[in-house]
């Protein structure tokens, strides 16, 4: 089922009309009728609007893949942050942004040092890997990557990424 199609059912379930769910989403009744009609995409930022107004999560609007994960394909994000926010809000998406959170804050800490101060860094993290009491026993989670973390990536890059990110027919 489409997002619109979810959009409508969560709308009558809730006994809101299309005028009111546009009222109380600060929206207009004719985009509500052209989401439900799926002849427009919501944003992001509308659609956490509307699942606020019908009292429902974001991930409500998102069907699963045939792996029953939740598919955000059909989600259209505005940047890097609308799209870890709701990854975040998905259960089996959670430990990868978790994960993600602090590979970020360890690569920020690593790049503060100097080349000196970076070869001891990686040789007490290779040291750590050694004692059973720091070291995971399953599997790594998925890692969700960006050019935005990727080390070395020009600002060309990045602005490339954001242009993509920001881009309706992409």
């Amino acid at each position: 089922m489409t997002i619109g199609k979810k959009i409508r059912e969560m709308r009558k379930k809730a006994g809101l009309t299309q005028k009111e769910l546009g009222k109380l989403s600060n929206t207009s009744e004719t985009t509500i009728k052209q989401y439900e009609l799926d002849k427009r995409q919501p944003r992001i930022e509308q659609l956490k609007k509307i699942a606020n107004v019908l009292n429902v999560k974001i991930t409500d609007f998102l069907e699963k893949d045939e792996d029953n994960e939740h598919d955000i394909s059909s989600f259209q994000f505005t940047n890097y942050e609308d799209l870890r926010n709701t990854l975040s809000e998905i259960p089996e998406w959670k430990e990868v942004v978790r994960q993600k959170d602090r590979d970020d804050k360890l690569l920020s800490n690593f790049r503060q040092l100097n080349e000196t101060g970076q070869a001891k860094a990686i040789d007490r993290v290779a040291e750590l890997t050694e004692i059973p009491r720091y070291t995971k026993k399953e599997a790594p989670a998925r890692y969700v990557n960006a050019a935005h973390s990727i080390d070395g990536a020009s600002e060309e890059d990045k602005q490339h990424d954001e242009n993509i990110m920001n881009d309706d027919d992409f």
